[in-house]
């Protein structure tokens, strides 16, 4: 079966088509009508809301991370809606470089509608994510070539766990916006370069400008993508004016943030941001070892992703695997998530082709004489197919996608009313620094300095970042090890602490550990050590202060009131 690319004016003749040339398909030989895909894409919105909201539902707190971007919207309030030169969070001097676009969405929420910052941080992300959903189905439109496949695509999103699994935590207040508006902004774009009208150029702007004021890495995904699309539709003359015009008025529509950036602290900042990825997989072993997908089961997205790349390649549709590499090889740090666009579009073509196989209907090569399956067959197929696929979602959450607890939090408001406020607390939870809410979560809610959490330190200059995370890491270590552990790791460091936190929380991203609860070689060399006293622990951690901590100036012991 031949598709010919939709939706392109008849004088326009790309330059790399999906497909081969050969005669376009008619409307007959569409598997579904137009009322079919539309009713289709509503119940993917509704799957899809239901899947993010079983996870956003079970808890009272915004899941996972947040706690960065909750101190920088406080901060945005406290300047009155003017941007800070930095940011309080974690008393570490951070620039306040961050795409503001989301602070301010959620500031307003807050004063003007009185929505509290924990629920707005649960539910806008989960709403941009839901919405990613419908503006996915107007690219998919664009890109794959019949209802079927579209309708298919649409429906591997809506349930494909990478596609909402960073978007809807705390933290996904930024990342959410920015792929919802990176994803528009090339449904945009493609329309421009096939259709070459200037509203489109137009839309295309604005969405960059919106993407780039939520994420810079998203909008790092727009740049790039949208040159692998002039490739693939636009060059032609309008093809090229369009992407200068867009390019350009996406730069001075968010001129009014990195302006004020740049004046306030130059192009360090950015510098820093863009060299500090932290890439501990080599991306290319992910996808062969089909884990891109975040499926905890077996992973039949991706699965059906890669027959859709032997499909696309086998009849030169070369765009959506061309769009897989590229995201491969220029968007390392984000690649599971930026390429859930192009390989959801490749498995509604897989979709589509193995329904048409099963039907006997795979155009006019078809064997006319083939035996038909039972009725029941298909319908029956694609019912078991849904359901896994539908299960797989509701589970590939796992211990990532849970929230603070009460427990978790009480903790953190007795170290902020009972130890001194220049107290430096070292938190130690045997987890990988981007799965650990307790370190990203304790210099807001504790209010008071971590001394080894990363969050933040990517802006600044100077390979702050990559030594953070060394000593990071380098502490976590001494989860299974003994206080003789964070003594070395001290003088080496030149860090000193006056208590330790410790979560009872299971590690959520830390390979090396099979224990239900971290820490537990640590925290029985902490209790038996002179040198530590226990001064809290309840449900959610256990708190040591320290002899001869770097905050403590008077000799022997202070004593915290519990």
């Amino acid at each position: 079966m031949r598709f010919a690319p939709r939706r392109t004016s008849p004088e326009a003749r790309p330059a790399l088509r999906l497909v081969p040339h050969g005669d376009d398909v008619s409307t007959s030989l569409e598997l579904i009508s137009r009322r079919a895909l539309v009713l289709t894409v509503g119940c993917a919105v509704l799957i899809g809301a239901a899947v993010r909201l079983s996870y956003v539902t079970a808890f009272d707190f915004p899941l996972n991370d947040g706690g960065l971007f909750f101190a920088m919207t406080r901060d945005l309030q406290a300047a009155h809606y003017r941007l800070p030169e930095t940011t309080s969070y974690n008393s570490a001097g951070i620039p306040f470089a961050y795409p503001p676009l989301a602070f301010y969405l959620a500031a307003a929420l807050n004063d003007v509608a009185g929505i509290s910052l924990e629920s707005i941080f649960r539910f806008v992300p989960l709403a941009a994510n839901i919405a990613m959903i419908p503006a996915f189905f107007l690219l998919s439109r664009r890109l794959v070539p019949s209802r079927f496949a579209t309708a298919a695509a649409t429906m591997l999103l809506a349930l494909l766990p990478r596609a909402f699994y960073w978007m809807i935590m705390g933290g996904g207040i930024t990342r959410s916006l920015g792929f919802l508006f990176a994803v528009l902004a090339l449904w945009a774009m493609t329309a421009a370069y096939q259709d070459r009208r200037p509203r489109f150029v137009a839309a295309a702007a604005l969405f960059g400008a919106l993407a780039l004021l939520s994420h810079i890495q998203m909008a790092w995904f727009v740049a790039f993508s949208s040159g692998l699309l002039w490739f693939a539709y636009g060059r032609h003359r309008f093809g090229a004016l369009a992407s200068v015009s867009a390019a350009m008025g996406a730069a001075v529509l968010s001129a009014p943030w990195w302006m004020a950036v740049l004046a306030q602290h130059g192009p360090d900042p950015f510098f820093a941001a863009a060299r500090g990825g932290d890439v501990t997989t080599n991306p290319l072993v992910v996808l062969l070892q089909f884990t891109i997908t975040n499926e905890l089961l077996f992973p039949a997205i991706a699965a059906l992703g890669l027959g859709g790349v032997l499909l696309a390649l086998g009849e030169r549709r070369y765009i959506l695997p061309g769009w897989l590499l590229a995201c491969l090889i220029l968007d390392q740090r984000a690649f599971g998530t930026v390429a859930a666009i192009p390989l959801a579009l490749l498995g509604g073509l897989a979709v589509e082709h193995i329904w048409r196989y099963l039907h006997h209907d795979s155009g006019p090569r078809s064997q006319p004489h083939a035996p038909p399956p039972a009725v029941w067959l298909l319908p029956a197929a694609a019912a078991v197919a849904f359901s896994y696929l539908f299960l797989s979602a509701m589970v590939s959450g796992g211990r990532l996608l849970t929230a603070m607890t009460p427990g978790e939090r009480d903790a953190m408001a007795w170290v902020a009313a009972n130890t001194p406020a220049s107290s430096r607390v070292l938190v130690v939870t045997e987890d990988r620094w981007y799965a650990d809410r307790t370190s990203e979560w304790f210099p807001y809610l504790a209010e008071r300095q971590s001394v080894a959490t990363v969050q933040g330190y990517e802006w600044l200059e100077g390979g702050v970042f990559a030594q953070r995370l060394g000593r990071y890491r380098d502490v976590q270590d001494c989860a299974r090890d003994t206080t003789t552990c964070l003594d070395a790791w001290s003088a080496e460091s030149g860090i000193g602490f006056d208590y330790v936190y410790v979560p009872k929380l299971s590690p959520r991203y830390a390979s090396s550990s099979t224990q239900d609860v971290c820490c537990a070689a640590l925290l029985r060399s902490l209790a038996a050590d002179a040198r530590y006293r226990s001064v809290y622990d309840e449900d959610g951690a256990t708190v040591f202060q320290r002899r001869g901590g770097s905050g403590i100036t008077q000799p022997g012991w202070s004593t915290p009131q519990r």
